[in-house]
């Protein structure tokens, strides 16, 4: 069954919810860890609060991609892997692309007033100072070479290099299921294998998970979620409170060992995070109505843009701050300086999310660019 308008622009509406939850964290990250007012273990809880919406994204990521693959098998009868690797690198690339562009404009603003780094213990960055030929080498190479992070200055960039993965892993093995030509799977079982080696498959002789079959683990939940949309309301619900009970149980356990700092470390946080993500992908199958809510549906048309751009942007107004007016960032301001950052952070990501967030028009652009070139 195609997904619904309606489901689609709930999903979209979560995304800006989830996107609004890590804004806030890095928000209260960049202003008020470096203070002190700093309160530890109000930051665990946010630091908490944002990998699970990140866990979130990567369970909505991999719930769509199989929506997807779904709907281009039933259009064309056959996985086409061209309209697949198109619509993903027109949801990602162009705005990915202005986002480098933007940071590097910041970059170079606050190095003109001298405003590029700062010495405060405990800031979120030190230095304003981001590397775009590694990002887009990362583009270039699907996360083989370079670093999409831009030399780790932009953080939450991370789930993003994993995302693109992700993706290039579910389109590869869609071909090779949908391939009905020996010789052709085999060339692509070779091709995955080789970028299942060249990307770093996390195998690693320690006690814990690596980060990023955590986050494996949370796209393929979103996988199942799709395909078990179609069970009864009855047989969701059970699963539902069956996993919310598992996962308060464990969160109560958690909240008695370790510290969010080693969230990868300690074994019942990993576990955590992996029944966090199983809970979220029956949640996604329950989602309704979200895009009545005003702000949610705003923020569905930007998200992305917000999630790729807040972190530089909040960073800019912090150097912005501490070079011209340090009184702003005093315990008795930084309050305040935080909530009007975080409200002009979102206000600019809206505007530029919403000029640049076009999949379907660069996809037709582009589309229509190609039959002209061929028809000459």
């Amino acid at each position: 069954m195609q997904q619904t308008k309606e489901n689609i622009k709930n999903l979209e509406s979560l995304r800006g919810f989830l996107s609004l939850v890590v804004v806030m964290a890095h928000s209260f990250q960049v202003f008020f860890r470096p203070s002190h007012l700093f309160n530890n273990q109000l930051y665990e809880f946010i630091g908490l609060s944002a990998r699970a919406a990140v866990l979130c994204f990567f369970c909505l990521s991999g719930f769509v991609i199989a929506s997807s693959i779904e709907s281009n098998i039933k259009r064309h009868g056959k996985f086409k892997p061209s309209e697949y690797t198109l619509s993903r690198i027109f949801r990602i690339v162009p705005p990915l692309i202005a986002v480098i562009a933007i940071v590097f404009f910041l970059q170079y603003i606050l190095i003109f007033f001298g405003a590029s780094e700062i010495d405060i213990k405990n800031a979120a960055r030190t230095t304003f100072k981001t590397e775009p030929l590694k990002q887009f080498a990362a583009l270039l190479t699907l996360g083989i070479r370079g670093d999409i992070l831009g030399g780790g200055f932009n953080g939450p960039l991370w789930s993003l290099a994993f995302e693109i993965e992700f993706y290039v892993i579910a389109g590869l093995l869609a071909t090779i299921i949908n391939s009905k030509k020996w010789f052709v799977k085999s060339i692509l079982i070779i091709i995955t294998i080789i970028y299942f080696k060249k990307i770093g498959l996390p195998i690693h002789k320690k006690p814990e998970l690596d980060i990023k079959i955590i986050a494996a683990s949370s796209f393929l939940f979103g996988v199942i979620a799709y395909k078990i949309k179609m069970l009864s309301k009855k047989n969701i619900n059970i699963i539902l409170a069956s996993l919310a009970t598992i996962v308060t149980l464990f969160a109560i356990y958690y909240c008695n060992e370790g510290s969010v700092y080693d969230m990868d470390k300690i074994p019942s946080f990993v576990i955590l995070q992996i029944l966090i993500s199983a809970l979220f992908s029956v949640l996604i199958l329950r989602v309704s109505k979200l895009n009545e809510f005003l702000l949610l549906n705003r923020m569905s048309t930007y998200s992305y843009t917000l999630y790729i751009l807040h972190f530089p942007v909040l960073l800019f107004f912090y150097f912005t701050a501490n070079h011209f007016t340090k009184t702003i960032l005093s315990d008795q301001f930084v309050a305040a300086a935080m909530l009007t950052s975080t409200i002009f952070t979102i206000y600019i990501c809206s505007h530029f999310g919403r000029l640049i967030e076009k999949p379907r028009l660069h996809r037709e652009a582009t589309t229509l660019l190609f039959k002209k070139i061929y028809q000459k």
